[in-house]
This record gives structure tokens, sequence and C-alpha cells, in this order.
């Protein structure tokens, strides 16, 4: 960023021309565009690409990247944990209290999950009502304790909706990386299966 006379900061593109090429002892004469809103307009688009619009957390590109990322460096990136978290009772919640009830509930799964993790490690919607947490360089039992409080932080939402008041559960799976799995896939797979494992008996764990 350069400087303005006023203090402010903008983003600028600089381009210089020779006053006359054949004389290069002439000097140069220099421009400085403001390219700010260009900058913004691009980091906007990078953004978007990775996120998803409604709660900002990443989306499934991101996770993506990041699960190759990982696969590529093994076993040195060792140790590392896939988070799969499934909603309990949303759809009663966009059934009574329309796709907007929903949402704004989206949105603070979202957050209270934000609030459960580290700052590196990724918060992903990789569905409708469904979310998934890259925890890396942590053991299993760091990322069960991290998946029991995401699980209470869910619990203990209470969205206030018109004349009620709304809440969800939350099921979820956990899955350690090992140094022979064959792929991402692999890996998701597990934590899915522990997932519906929670699911098919009785939830909320």
């Amino acid at each position: 960023p350069m400087l303005r006379a006023n203090g402010s900061r903008f983003w600028g593109q600089l381009r210089g021309r020779p006053v006359d090429p054949a004389a290069p002892e002439a000097g140069t004469i220099w421009t400085i565009s403001d390219v700010t809103d260009q900058v913004a307009a691009r980091d906007r688009l990078e953004w978007s690409a990775t996120h998803d619009p409604l709660t900002g957390a990443a989306n499934r590109k991101a996770l993506d990247l990041r699960l190759a990322r990982l696969f590529d460096s093994l076993p040195g990136s060792l140790p590392a944990e896939l988070v799969v978290i499934d909603l309990d009772h949303f759809k009663a919640i966009n059934d009574s209290g329309g796709h907007a009830a929903g949402d704004a509930m989206l949105k603070a799964v979202a957050q209270a999950i934000g609030h459960c993790v580290r700052a590196g490690d990724l918060v992903v919607r990789t569905g409708g009502d469904e979310f998934a947490l890259l925890l890396e360089q942590c053991t299993h039992d760091a990322a069960l304790r991290v998946a029991e409080s995401v699980r209470a932080a869910i619990s203990g939402i209470v969205l206030p909706w018109g004349q009620r008041s709304y809440s969800v559960g939350a099921s979820i799976g956990v899955a350690s990386l090992q140094a022979d799995m064959p792929s991402p896939q692999a890996w998701l797979a597990e934590a899915d299966a522990a997932c519906y494992a929670v699911k098919a008996t009785g939830r909320g764990a």
C-alpha cells in the first residue's frame, strides 16, 4: 500500500517510462494509478471462491485444497483430525419458521463453532446443515474435547424468532488422519461413518 498526503493508505500501481528512450540520462517519468477498487474486487472474488456466502465459513473447495496439501505432506502433517458435524432437528426450523429462520440458525451455528477452535483451524460448511472442522497438529484426544465443546455450544444456541425461539443439536464424528490412509475421500468417509453412527444411536453426541 501507498500513503496519501492526508495519511490514508491506498493500493497503487507504479509505472515508469523514459523521457527519451534514446537518452537514459534524461530521466524517467513515473505515474501512480489508484487501483484500490480493483484490488478489493479481486480479494472479494478470491474470498467467494473458497467461502460460503451465508455463514462466512470455508466451503468444500477450500476443504479439498487443504486436505490435498495434508496428504501431499504425509507423514509430516500428522497428527491431524477431521470433525464432521451434522445438525439435529434443523429441518423443523425451516418447516415452521421458514428459510430465513433456518439461515439465521446456520449463521449462529457457524459463529458458535468458530468460538471453539483455534485461529488456524478450518471451519467448513459442507452442505445444507452440515459442517466440518479440519484440525491440523491436533491429537485425537484434543479433537474429542473440541468436538464436545462444539456440541455444547451448538446445543446452547437459542434463536428468538417472532413469537418463538429455536434451538438445534449436533451429531459429531471424529476421525484421525493415518499415514497409510489412501485418500482424502477415505478420511472423510471415516468421519462421516462416525457421525452416522451417532445419528443411529440417538443423536446429540
